[in-house]
């Protein structure tokens, strides 16, 4: 049951793998532009470029880049600045050089808005090789974009740049006069969130869904011993009239599935609270054959089930790690519906039997955890966690039935779920009235969860 879990929780975690690479997921802002070249005394368009932005430089990015500046110099800034990648801007044929977009910015207009990209001054044609001022050691692109995602930008080969209070790089002076970009146009652009700040930047609070799906390793005394003690005690029933066991299998409650959905709203850039509910389910299947004459063969067969829902509160911290990697930590609490199920079944030549439990029970629990997200795009998120769970209640009740065939002996019971702990094995069952020396059945759940999921700005 154990392998079983895992490997399912592995294909699930390939499968989101592959659906967060998609394409479709990868989809950032994409635009085209043609550049303006003199010949003598005439102008004419020549080279046309495509502008992929992933995405634009965060308030945090930039706060980053002006506390390296002030504490460790240019040198320190400048690696800083050339490892962030925003976005690339490449020639659609011809012999140009593709450049790397490192720093990129969103200013809405009247009109449209306004993208202002920076990277490192070079040489971005290939058939004119130029000399570089280091004076001016940065390189702009300024792009016009109206309401219809038409406009015109400027190329401007070497400058100098300021941080501005704002938080936005911007231009502080240049060193020849700008080369003149025409048709620039929109290929395709995300929506963005609704409440973004006056820089077009997405903020860090608003609200996302998480979904995601994985594997659950728990323990639950009660249910998973008196469960074995069921099998068990029919098992040396068997063994003692004297059959031959051919084949015995026995799996233990103590791993299954889970699937869960979580809706976050974000009130600062690293904390947010979230509201969430977890499905867990755990159906082991053992197995018991056996025989008095090898051609006629008889089975036990048992299957018990915990399924438990869990409705959550609770708070989540984000620590990034770098552009696209973020760590993060939850915890909270929240309410449990638990279901225990069992059947049992043996069936021997002529004869047979059958039990059935059904019971349930609510109560409270807490939960923790933490785990890694990468950001496939400013919209979608890539993540796997672990979380850990712990509950413990007791109060359930339900139905248990049994019959026999063909000799027709049978009972149905309504009342609360008990567990016989000083019988060997131990065992649960359903009884209208307390009996001396047992105690109703605690579900002590205590679990942790492998998962793997993605999660959807708003």
């Amino acid at each position: 049951m154990r392998k079983q879990t895992v490997k399912n929780c592995l294909v699930f975690t390939v499968a989101i793998v592959c659906l967060g690479s998609s394409p479709f997921l990868w989809a950032g802002e994409r635009f085209e532009a043609r550049l303006l070249a003199q010949s003598g005394l005439s102008e004419e368009l020549a080279t046309k470029f495509e502008i992929f932005l992933e995405d634009y430089t965060s308030t945090e990015e930039f706060l980053r880049l002006r506390e390296v500046f002030n504490k460790d110099g240019y040198g320190s800034f400048m690696n800083a600045f050339r490892g962030m990648n925003k976005g690339s801007l490449s020639p659609i044929g011809g012999r140009g050089i593709k450049i790397v977009i490192h720093a990129a910015h969103s200013i809405p207009t009247d009109k449209g808005k306004k993208i202002l990209l920076f990277t490192s001054s070079q040489t971005w044609d290939a058939d004119t090789p130029r000399i570089i001022d280091w004076r001016f050691p940065f390189m702009f692109f300024e792009l016009d974009i109206d309401h219809k995602g038409k406009g015109k930008g400027k190329i401007y080969e070497q400058v100098s740049i300021k941080l501005n209070p704002e938080g936005i790089v911007e231009m502080d002076s240049y060193n020849s006069p700008p080369l003149a970009l025409r048709e620039v146009r929109v290929l395709a652009q995300y929506k963005r969130n609704v409440g973004s700040d006056d820089t077009g930047e997405p903020r860090f609070t608003g609200f996302s869904v998480k979904l995601s799906g994985g594997a659950s390793f728990f323990r639950c005394r009660d249910f998973e011993q008196g469960s074995r003690g069921e099998f068990e005690v029919r098992v040396e029933d068997i063994v003692g009239q004297g059959f031959t066991i051919q084949k015995e299998q026995f799996y233990s409650l103590d791993s299954g599935r889970e699937i869960a959905a979580d809706l976050i709203y974000k009130i600062t850039p690293r904390i947010g609270i979230s509201l969430g509910v977890d499905i867990g389910s755990a159906r082991p299947e053992s197995i018991l054959v056996f025989y008095e004459n090898a051609q006629y063969p008889f089975s036990l067969q048992t299957t018990p089930k915990l399924q438990t829902t869990l409705i959550r509160l609770g708070i989540l911290y984000w620590l990034p790690l770098g552009r696209m990697f973020s760590f993060y930590i939850n915890g909270g609490v929240g309410l449990y519906r638990a279901e225990y199920n069992q059947n049992l079944s043996l069936i021997m030549e002529n004869e047979g039997e059958n039990l059935g439990q059904i019971a349930k029970a609510w109560g409270p629990g807490i939960h923790g955890g933490g785990g890694f997200e990468l950001a496939l795009n400013p919209k979608v998120g890539l993540f796997i966690e672990a979380q850990g769970r712990y509950a413990r209640f007791d109060g359930f009740k339900g139905l248990e039935s049994f019959n026999t065939f063909p000799v027709v002996s049978d009972y149905r019971r309504e009342g609360a779920l008990y567990y016989f702990e000083n019988e060997q094995p131990p065992r649960l069952a359903i009884l209208e009235d307390e009996p001396a020396g047992v105690r109703k059945a605690v579900l002590d759940l205590q679990s942790l969860s492998i998962c793997a999921g993605l999660r959807f700005k708003f």
